[in-house]
């Protein structure tokens, strides 16, 4: 018997599998991974904690909201590198600026009761949906997550923002009603709570 038969004579079933699934691997591509930047959720519940308690030491006119996200200002909203949408087809780079900032926004609230967005795409508008595996998440959890979302619909509507004039008698504050940011919040907050309630 030649050498390499005799090691082929002796290669276990174990060994003969993993040189298979060696071999399957290489023409498989790897499952993606989040990146480093993304709202990992439990990051989301820490952020969400301090969001709230910086809404509640607001006095009912002050201007100075903090903003569902990284940061907690409007800026983090349009934060292309928080996001992970590994089943839509277009590059979250390519997205538009109103899907980056709702899309920011619903994965903060996701997040903040441990859940994770899963993302959809219709064709051919492109709208972006947010979603979350209902499979996975529990009964409390999703409660939780209207409650949360129920709170921000009335916070974020532009009327109770047009109140946050820091106790200006010159009328509503119209900057912060039309805020493309703030009413992405507001929308964001919408379309979410009627997945969450579907």
């Amino acid at each position: 018997m030649h050498r390499s038969d005799e090691r082929t004579a002796k290669t276990s079933p174990r060994a003969k599998a993993s040189e298979h699934f060696s071999a399957f691997q290489s023409f498989c591509p790897p499952k993606p991974q989040p990146p480093a930047t993304w709202l990992r959720p439990d990051e989301a519940k820490s952020l969400y904690k301090t969001y709230t308690e910086k809404w509640a030491a607001l006095g009912p006119t002050d201007p100075n909201v903090p903003f569902p996200g990284r940061g907690l200002n409007a800026r983090s909203l349009s934060k292309r590198d928080s996001l992970y949408a590994p089943n839509i087809s277009a590059a979250v780079s390519t997205w538009s600026e109103e899907n980056v900032l709702q899309a920011n926004v619903q994965a903060f609230f996701l997040g903040a009761v441990g859940l994770s967005p899963v993302y959809s795409e219709t064709s051919p508008s492109r709208k972006l949906t947010t979603s979350f595996d209902k499979a996975k998440a529990s009964d409390q959890q999703i409660r939780e997550l209207i409650d949360v979302l129920k709170k921000e619909k009335v916070r974020w509507h532009s009327d109770r923002l047009g109140r946050r004039n820091g106790g200006s008698t010159d009328g509503p504050n119209t900057a912060l009603q039309k805020d493309e940011r703030a009413r992405a919040v507001f929308h964001a907050v919408c379309e979410l709570m009627e997945v969450a309630q579907a």
